[in-house]
């Protein structure tokens, strides 16, 4: 009966490296009493979450009967070097709500990054100037920093809201004071709101108010909505009982017979 378990030849003691020059595995060998044929298996795991890092290698010899031998190296990485970013316009020109989608790429040889930014607002041309600050941390404390400025453009109207529907009244005097729209926008700032009523009465018959609501942002970027309302009577005017007069209800006024 073979109770023994093999023996690993080689085995590496525990060690420290710095991030970036971890030696590669050594590559050792196992000698058995009774199997001139041991199995060796390689395992290894990595912990880059916290700092110091480590890396544990374990080598396992098993031989026919199943007997085994487990050695391990435990390496110690430090980590002296901080995160570096990738080449990037240092000028940069953008709508107001596309600063935030331009991004920078940064990289550490170690470890995970935690990136940051602060802004600082600079007057300027609309909508204005941002010089943002990024923050590069990684698992270890190590730091490293870039800028850019952003020259912010607001070339963009306000987005509309939708008019009244168009529609049709017997009488200057029944159509209803207008509503309230708001209109949104893609910059922060207020949004100036105008309305104007158009009268084409070159029909008496069949007369045209087109009402309009004009929305302008900060950076005088304006768009309008409108609706379309006729007057056009349904009813013959009033005759009254003397025959004096009729009431005209598209003029409004009282017309002698």
């Amino acid at each position: 009966m073979d109770t023994t378990p093999p023996t690993i030849i080689g085995a590496p003691l525990n060690a420290e490296a710095a991030c970036g020059n971890v030696p590669e595995p050594p590559v050792l060998s196992a000698i058995d009493t009774c199997d001139d044929d041991v199995q060796l298996d390689f395992h290894e795991t990595e912990d880059f979450t916290a700092c110091p890092f480590t890396i544990t290698r374990t080598w396992t010899a098993t031989d026919a009967c199943g007997n085994t031998s487990i050695v391990s190296q435990l390496i110690t990485v430090s980590d002296n070097e901080a995160p570096y970013f990738e080449a990037y316009p240092i000028n940069v020109d953008v709508s107001c709500d596309s600063v935030d989608l331009f991004a920078v790429e940064v990289f550490d040889d170690c470890s995970e990054v935690t990136l940051t930014f602060v802004d600082s607002q600079f007057s300027g041309p609309c909508y204005g100037i941002i010089h943002r600050l990024w923050i590069a941390t990684d698992a270890c404390g190590n730091e490293s920093t870039t800028t850019a400025t952003f020259t912010i453009e607001d070339t963009t109207a306000p987005i509309l809201p939708s008019a009244p529907a168009d529609t049709t009244y017997d009488c200057i005097t029944d159509i209803p004071t207008a509503v309230n729209l708001t209109a949104t926008d893609n910059c922060a700032g207020d949004i100036i709101a105008t309305g104007i009523d158009s009268i084409d009465n070159s029909d008496p018959c069949n007369i045209v108010i087109t009402r309009t609501w004009t929305f302008t942002d900060s950076c005088n970027n304006s768009s309008s909505v409108s609706q379309l309302i006729t007057i056009n009577p349904s009813t013959p005017p009033v005759v009254p009982a003397d025959g004096s007069s009729t009431v005209d209800c598209i003029a409004g006024a009282i017309q002698p017979a």
